[in-house]
C-alpha cells in the first residue's frame, strides 16, 4: 500500500494534453491458488479431485507460484483437510503387476501422513504409501503394515514401490536404489474403489507437505 502520481497522455489525433492526477492510494493484492484437479497424464481419464474449496492444495501463494529449490511447480498440502479423490473407480486385482512413484517432501515427522491410498470399492484397500513416525516410509499393501527406508522430514525424495505378483514381492526405492527389506510371500488383495492422494481411505492421516 502506498500513495503515488499517475500519468498519462490524452490524444484524440488532433491534440495530445498531458494529465497529472495526483495522490492515488495503490495497494497490492495478493492472492493464493488452488487446485481443483489433478489431472491424469496417462490418458485414461482418471483425474484426482477437489471440489471442497477449503480442503484443496496450494499452488499459488501471495500471488507467486509455489516451486521447489530447482524452480520446478508443487502442490502443498495443509495436513488437515487437503486431499484429492479420482473420480471414478480404479480396478486392482490380486494378480496385477502395480508400479507406484511419487515425489513428495513431508513437513514433518509428528503424525503418520498417508501419500496414496485406495477405498474398498468390492475389495479390501489400502494405503499404498505412508509417510511414519518412526521414520519410516512404508505400505499396506499385502494385508500387513511392511516397513521400508527411513526418510527426513523437509528433504524432497523420489518413492516408488513395486508389486511383482509372479515372485510375490514388494519392493520399495528411494531416490532410485532399495531401501529396507523387501516384503516376500505376498499378495496384493484385489480392490475397485477410488485412488485418494493425501489422506487414508476413511478419510484421516492427511498428508502435510509438498508433491510433485
Amino acid at each position: 500500500t502506498g500513495t503515488g502520481n499517475l500519468h498519462f497522455l490524452i490524444d484524440d489525433g488532433v491534440t495530445a494534453t498531458s494529465v497529472v492526477v495526483s495522490n492515488l492510494k495503490l495497494e497490492q493484492i495478493s492472492c493464493n491458488g488452488l487446485v481443483r484437479t489433478w489431472h491424469d497424464q496417462s490418458g485414461n481419464s482418471k483425474d484426482a479431485v477437489q471440489t471442497t474449496s477449503a480442503n484443496q492444495p496450494k499452488i499459488v501463494e501471495n500471488g507467486a507460484i509455489l516451486v521447489d529449490s530447482g524452480g520446478k511447480p508443487e502442490i502443498d498440502f495443509d495436513g488437515s483437510n487437503d486431499a484429492f479423490n479420482t473420480s471414478s473407480g480404479f480396478a486392482l486385482t490380486s494378480s496385477d503387476d502395480l508400479s507406484f512413484f511419487v515425489v513428495s517432501e513431508v513437513d514433518d515427522a509428528d503424525a503418520t501422513q498417508v501419500v496414496l491410498s485406495q477405498d474398498d470399492g468390492t475389495g479390501t484397500g489400502r494405503t499404498w504409501m505412508e509417510y511414519r513416525t518412526d521414520p519410516k516410509f512404508a505400505t499396506k499393501l499385502g494385508g500387513t503394515t511392511h516397513l521400508f527406508g527411513s526418510y527426513t522430514a523437509t528433504e524432497k525424495n523420489l518413492f516408488s514401490l513395486i508389486y511383482d505378483d509372479s515372485s510375490g514381492t514388494i519392493d520399495g526405492f528411494k531416490d532410485g536404489s532399495q531401501s529396507g527389506s523387501q516384503l516376500t510371500s505376498t499378495t496384493v488383495e484385489a480392490a475397485s474403489g477410488v485412488l485418494n492422494i493425501g489422506e487414508s481411505k476413511d478419510g484421516a492421516a492427511f498428508f502435510d507437505g509438498t508433491m510433485q
